[in-house]
């Protein structure tokens, strides 16, 4: 081997190895200044600027080895899934990323692992429960939703097979 670096890359820990350590942190750029002709100084300048502004958030506990995906919802916030690193845990959390208030949206578990999967979609709009059960007849028979409220779809594979469900977070 000699001096020569050996540069080995592994999808997943060893065995044994400890967890690995995540963090998730969110930088306010301002977008007029970088995308605008500026000189590449102020670009770096408020690079420099942004990155001193991180704001840092920390994982649940219950489920902090991996972070899995992240997906911007409304309001600013972002939708972040977190896995165990027995990978029989997924929890779907939202992140209030100015204030850094988080709420558990989705919580699955399993006895054997949780598939993966890139099935999260944020609807236009939120969709009331009336909706889904053929009751409404009229958009006035539909109570209005609070102001902040969503809807989005997203797969399980609990029953053992991929289904999507609706889910409206008010």
């Amino acid at each position: 081997a000699g001096d020569e670096a050996n540069y080995e890359e592994h999808r997943y820990p060893f065995a044994g190895a400890s967890n690995p350590e995540v963090s998730l942190g969110y930088i306010n750029i301002d977008r007029d200044i970088i995308l605008s002709s500026a000189s590449e100084n102020a670009c770096e300048v408020a690079a420099k600027c942004a990155w001193s502004a991180v704001k840092w958030f920390e994982p649940p506990e219950e489920a902090s080895e991996y972070l899995a995906r992240v997906n911007w919802i409304s309001s600013g916030s972002a939708c972040v899934q977190w896995q165990d690193r027995r990978q029989s845990t997924l929890l779907l959390v939202k992140i209030d990323v100015k204030s850094g208030d988080s709420i558990i949206l989705h919580r699955e578990q399993s006895d054997e692992w949780i598939n993966l999967h890139h099935m999260f979609k944020l609807l236009s709009r939120p969709i009331h429960p009336n909706e889904c059960l053929g009751d409404v007849h009229d958009e006035e028979e539909t109570a209005e939703l609070p102001e902040g409220s969503f809807s989005y779809v997203f797969v399980s594979e609990r029953t053992g097979f991929g289904h999507m469900y609706l889910y409206t977070y008010i």
